[in-house]
């Protein structure tokens, strides 16, 4: 992965608007071969701390205990094996995400372009931040549903 090409965003709602955030630090090992989709995998490490928001406070709070734990739980890991091809270019990648000591199933929708020794791809998964008890279920201003957005640019390194 080209970190200076690539993106790791997250989008939330509060109070009524959305909120974009994005990851400052992050890394992908990527394994794609399309012609043996079953033995493609990825792993994803983010460092939570590095998420930040155009709103200096929601970057303060991010970390916090109630919502990121950043000090506790510094990485959030998210490993998937074989993609599964649902049109060309298009793929969904079943994996675990690992996030504040919590670990749950998470599907990411990936579309590839490959071209020579590059490869695009744009990622997106929705997930529910209280299933990885990030805030309260009763949290009145930041919305349950999350979605998760990456750009990513990958050379081939063999």
């Amino acid at each position: 992965m080209d970190p200076a090409a690539s993106q790791l965003s997250v989008t939330i709602d509060v109070g009524g608007r959305r909120m974009a955030g994005v990851f400052e630090s992050w890394r992908a090992d990527i394994a794609f071969d399309p012609a043996a989709p079953e033995a493609c995998r990825v792993r994803v490490e983010v460092d939570v701390a590095s998420l930040s928001f155009p709103d200096g406070m929601a970057t303060a709070s991010a970390a916090e205990p109630r919502w990121l734990a950043a000090s506790e739980h510094p990485v959030a890991v998210f490993e998937g094996a074989g993609f599964h091809r649902d049109a060309p270019g298009a793929w969904t990648v079943r994996g675990d995400l690992t996030l504040k000591g919590e670990t749950r199933p998470l599907e990411l929708q990936v579309s590839i372009l490959t071209q020579g020794e590059t490869a695009e791809a744009e990622v997106s998964a929705a997930l529910l931040r209280t299933d990885y008890a990030v805030g309260e279920p009763a949290e009145e201003m930041v919305g349950l549903a999350v979605t998760l957005e990456a750009s990513v640019t990958a050379r081939r390194l063999d």
